[in-house]
């Protein structure tokens, strides 16, 4: 790809890339040693920032499915609950005809 530059000269992607980096060295060299060392510290820190923010996507897709999972297992035992509930009702049904079948017959 290329695109016309201001004097009118037809500039590709590589002459760019090289003028880009021409101007960053010439901008290198005429830093001080403090100066190099804050871009440094910037560098190194938009590299931990990249760093978490991946670290903190892997993390909320990790929670995402432990939740999708976790009400899973909820709902399960939810039912679980439920049935175990019936059958209890039902044995205690069951107990309770059979008493009053008994004392129907005793009488």
């Amino acid at each position: 790809m290329s695109d016309k530059s201001a004097n009118g000269t037809v500039e590709s992607d590589q002459q760019k890339a090289e003028k880009a980096s021409t101007i960053q060295k010439n901008i290198i060299s005429q830093m001080t040693d403090q100066e190099l060392e804050e871009l440094m510290e910037i560098i190194e820190a938009k590299k931990e920032i990249e760093y978490r923010r991946r670290e903190n996507e892997e993390l909320a897709r990790e929670l995402g499915e432990m939740n999708k999972k976790g009400k899973r297992v909820e709902q399960y035992d939810t039912t679980q609950n439920q049935t175990s509930h019936q059958t209890a009702t039902h044995a205690l049904k069951l107990v309770t005809t059979t008493e009053e079948t008994e004392v129907t017959k005793n009488r």
